[in-house]
């Protein structure tokens, strides 16, 4: 009987750290992507400078983890989006995936 329980329990553990790893790619990820969002918002903040979207892209994306990069490569959905955040996030994953 004991060996049963101290199973079940094990099973308990690695479905709690199985969810939280889970849940830190998925922050990971959204912290990869906000790079895009905060890109587009200093585009739209000094829309005189075409090239300050680009500037700020490539600034943040310098300060992202291979681990929130790799999250964001994973998540293809973000892809799909059009306009210049679809754009942005484009820019960004194929960055992420030359400095691999």
């Amino acid at each position: 009987m004991l060996g049963i329980h101290s199973t079940t329990n094990a099973d308990r553990n690695l479905h709690r750290l199985n969810r939280r790893r889970l849940a830190q790619d998925e922050s990971r990820a959204a912290h990869a992507h906000g790079v895009a969002y905060a890109a587009k918002a200093a585009g739209l903040a000094a829309s005189h400078d075409p090239t300050s979207a680009g500037n700020e892209a490539r600034g943040q994306s310098s300060h992202v983890s291979p681990a929130g990069s790799g999250c964001a490569l994973a998540t293809a959905a973000f892809n799909q989006r059009g306009g210049m955040l679809g754009a942005l996030i484009r820019d960004q994953h194929t960055r992420f995936i030359e400095s691999e």
